[in-house]
């Protein structure tokens, strides 16, 4: 019995470290920031007579070995077309939202529940005509409408005698 609970103690300890594993590769593409892989700055350019000409954008990317472990798991690929650098990053709208689903922060996270309520009504002595009145009452708060339509009966004939 000792043994079996052991086992069943590690086996959910996996589920809970893998859970938190998730959970912390979704956070570091969530919160990513491309400034952590990339800097950009506008420099002016400077003439022979001291003029500002117009300016010039550098982009310099953050040598990997510098990078943090987090931000290298958002980057998806590095490739370089033309001898420019071109670092893509995973998406981290999907990142977010597979997060908030996680920690159950989203509408779906949780089912919806349907409550379905049966009231009775109990005729005992209460004519025919009172009762539908009454649900048409009950109808009626509920936001339904209906038309109660009264039929006049003859009264019953007597059975011939022989």
């Amino acid at each position: 019995m000792r043994a079996s609970t052991k086992a069943r103690e590690r086996s959910e300890t996996k589920i809970e470290d893998a859970r938190l594993r998730l959970i912390r590769e979704f956070d570091r593409v969530a919160y990513s920031s491309t400034g952590d892989v990339v800097a950009w700055d506008r420099k002016p350019v400077i003439g022979q007579d001291g003029s500002v000409e117009g300016f010039t954008d550098e982009l310099t990317a953050t040598p990997s070995a510098r990078l943090p472990r987090g931000t290298m798991a958002a980057i998806t690929s590095v490739t370089t077309k033309s001898g420019t650098p071109k670092i893509d990053l995973h998406d981290k709208i999907n990142a977010m939202n597979s997060l908030a689903k996680i920690l159950g922060m989203t509408v779906d996270a949780a089912p919806v529940q349907q409550s379905l309520t049966v009231n009775t009504i109990n005729v005992g002595d209460v004519h025919a005509l009172e009762v539908a009145r009454r649900v048409a009452f009950l109808l009626g708060t509920a936001g339904a409408s209906i038309k109660l339509k009264t039929i006049e009966h003859e009264p019953a004939k007597p059975a011939p005698k022989e």
